[in-house]
């Protein structure tokens, strides 16, 4: 008797028995991503291929799953929250799309949702209900990840986000020679460079670590941009 009557008085402060919820809503959400390279092989029949879905679950919390990357809506079950982030990692390590939750039960990701939602995320904060993010893809001119990152984190932690806040990073001229002749695919899957028979790859890129893809000769390009010009790559077969 004693067991019962705890088991329920556990149940009513849990908020089983008054009808009460406790835990935060969720909602199921459609995901339309957009279109991979054509150039890039798919795995499946449908065109489809395996991606990876970050998003916030019911506590709040990145819940990571395996979803198929399809042309068709791929739903998931993310946390009725305004502005919660929703990211998706295509295959072919690629750049992440994405976007955040406004209440519609259907969100088209976009590259340029992708880098501000990895943005957020990899702060380490939840997201302000008070910035508009669709607002600042439209500053996004090109590759998002062109764009300075500790900028946009800075705004969001002191809430001056604003038409200043999306600022690009400095670019360096890269001039690679024998590299096989083609076209070099981004992780950002529309900026790409293509290489004529005389194997001088040509771009600039701001400082750090980069790779591009040959699905033609089955080739990864990675590279390390520096300030002194001095850009070490490598030649891999993709995987």
């Amino acid at each position: 008797m004693g067991k019962s009557v705890t088991m329920k008085s556990l149940l009513l402060g849990s908020g089983i028995l008054c009808g009460c919820s406790v835990l935060p809503q969720t909602v199921t959400v459609d995901l339309k991503l957009p279109p991979l390279p054509p150039e890039l092989p798919h795995t499946a029949d449908n065109g489809s291929a395996p991606a990876v879905a970050v998003y916030e679950n019911s506590y709040g919390v990145l819940r990571k799953t395996e979803i198929p990357y399809s042309p068709y809506p791929v739903s998931v079950e993310i946390r009725k929250k305004e502005n919660a982030v929703v990211l998706v990692y295509p295959p072919f390590a690629l750049r992440p799309c994405g976007g955040f939750f406004n209440g519609s039960r259907v969100m088209e990701l976009s590259w340029k949702g992708g880098f501000l939602a990895e943005t957020v995320s990899s702060a380490g904060f939840s997201t302000p209900k008070s910035w508009n993010p669709e607002a600042l893809t439209h500053r996004i001119d090109g590759n998002p990840w062109f764009y300075d990152p500790a900028a946009l984190r800075k705004a969001l932690e002191t809430g001056t986000v604003g038409y200043y806040t999306m600022k690009k990073k400095p670019r360096y001229p890269v001039l690679l020679k024998e590299i096989p002749p083609g076209i070099w695919i981004n992780r950002y899957p529309h900026d790409r460079v293509t290489v004529d028979e005389s194997g001088e790859f040509r771009t600039e890129l701001p400082l750090g670590y980069e790779k591009y893809f040959n699905p033609e000769q089955n080739r990864t390009l990675s590279l390390y941009v520096t300030e002194n010009g001095k850009i070490p790559f490598m030649l891999t077969e993709s995987e």
